[in-house]
């Protein structure tokens, strides 16, 4: 789909919201990639809000952005800076400040009711982002970015995410458009400074390609490859899971029934796991015959519980918790209207109606270490999240979950002691995102 006649490249639609009015949220740092899509969306008539993110990392990023918002104004473009005001990690920090760019940006999105934020991802960066996962040993992630997908700032609502010049356009396709236009390029030292894993791996590939060993286009085809057959992979886990009857609880564990085929079974654990932790992929070959024979077992941030009707996939208590013979791990947070993702298992909103006090806890630190032993019901109450009072008594349970935590504590002694009348807090289930289409929370 040209955008423009004297292009270089195009824009792919799936990357774009199909409703030619629809307002679109543009990231966009100042170099040549987010200027050009951002000049090819204006020059289309496109809707745009363009959103720059000033992590502060560099003396020179607010003057940067300054010229971006020229830029913008000059066009008649909604510009808006948002600034990361966290305080900086002395390490990975650019894994932090990419996590903070997409809360930003997603956020932003979100607050002003746009739908679709789009990013200048080329098919240079999905060949580094392939080389950077196939160094980790990665599986399905060779797949490499998706044109589209579904993400979510904390707690926010969902957006699309798109990736139009991802299928379309190399880095020197936007360069040469970004010099055409006169277009007001910055360049990052950051992309030159080698000690960083993407710009190793983005010299070591001008070598491979110069020599004729490697080409993007090679790795493209690989992604395109293993993304076709993680989505059959997927679909067949999906039917699987539903033929064995996938049942998400309101206290966010996932029971599933033996399928038909045995052989079957490690996959679907493998992917109930990965539900439930919400962490990452886990590999079908962690669930091995040992673990399966055993009838229960542990790792990856989940427990699995085997039995004749199928199994029972809970969030690990020693992950929350922390093991009985260490130091006991210890969470609260003071209860305010504001909603906030816990354990990436739950939305919560802060109840108005609570005594001053109050603290969101997890359910297992309200009792003793020994309390969960060899005890599923109260295993599984255990990692959910409660209110607790100021002298912490347990007041109130996620919506849904009293009958489940009455039930697992009427043969404790000292459940009087611990409990109030329980009251129920709003709690929304976050493991259905996990499905498809798969939600992304930064």
């Amino acid at each position: 789909m040209p955008v423009d006649p004297a292009s270089p490249f195009t824009l792919d639609p799936a990357g774009l919201p199909a409703e030619p009015d629809a307002l679109i949220g543009v990231a966009i740092s100042g170099g040549a990639d987010s200027f050009a899509l951002l000049d090819q969306l204006h020059r289309a008539g496109r809707k745009i809000l363009a959103l720059t993110v000033d992590h502060g990392l560099r003396s020179e990023s607010t003057a940067e952005a300054a010229v971006v918002a020229a830029f913008c104004a000059s066009r008649s473009i909604d510009h808006r800076t948002l600034v990361w005001e966290a305080e900086k990690p002395k390490t990975g920090v650019l894994s932090a400040a990419r996590e903070a760019r997409y809360r930003l940006l997603i956020k932003a999105c979100s607050d002003a009711g746009i739908d679709w934020l789009v990013t200048a991802h080329t098919r240079d960066d999905q060949a580094e982002t392939v080389m950077m996962r196939l160094r980790r040993g990665s599986g399905a992630g060779l797949a490499g970015m998706r044109v589209t997908e579904r993400v979510a700032a904390g707690a926010g609502r969902p957006i699309t995410l798109g990736r139009p010049l991802l299928t379309t356009a190399r880095r020197s396709d936007t360069q040469l458009y970004a010099q055409a236009r006169s277009l007001p390029v910055q360049s990052d030292p950051s992309n030159l400074d080698e000690k960083y894993e993407r710009i190793g791996i983005r010299g070591l590939l001008a070598g491979l390609d110069v020599q004729g060993i490697l080409h993007v286009e090679a790795l493209e085809r690989s992604a395109q490859a293993i993304a076709a057959l993680a989505g059959a992979d997927d679909r067949l886990t999906q039917r699987d899971g539903e033929a064995a009857g996938w049942m998400i609880g309101p206290d966010a564990v996932l029971r599933i029934a033996h399928p038909e085929r045995a052989e079957d079974l490690p996959r679907l654990i493998a992917r109930a796991m990965e539900i439930v932790v919400g962490r990452g992929p886990v590999p079908a070959d962690f669930v091995t015959e040992d673990r399966l024979s055993a009838g229960r077992f542990t790792g990856q941030g989940a427990e699995v519980i085997l039995n004749d009707d199928g199994c029972t996939v809970l969030r690990e208590p020693a992950a929350l918790l922390g093991r009985a013979d260490l130091e006991r791990t210890v969470w609260t947070r003071p209860v305010t209207p504001e909603p906030f993702v816990f354990d990436n298992r739950f939305r919560l909103v802060g109840e108005a109606n609570v005594p001053d006090g109050s603290r969101w806890a997890i359910i297992g630190q309200c009792f003793p270490v020994e309390f969960v032993k060899d005890h599923v019901e109260r295993r599984v109450i255990s990692t959910m999240p409660c209110i607790i009072s100021e002298k912490g008594v347990l007041t109130h349970v996620p919506t849904g979950c009293d009958t489940i935590v009455l039930s697992a504590l009427q043969s404790w002694r000292g459940a009087a002691e611990t409990l109030s009348e329980l009251e129920l807090c709003d709690a929304d289930i976050l493991l259905s995102e996990r499905f498809k289409p798969r939600v992304i929370r930064y």
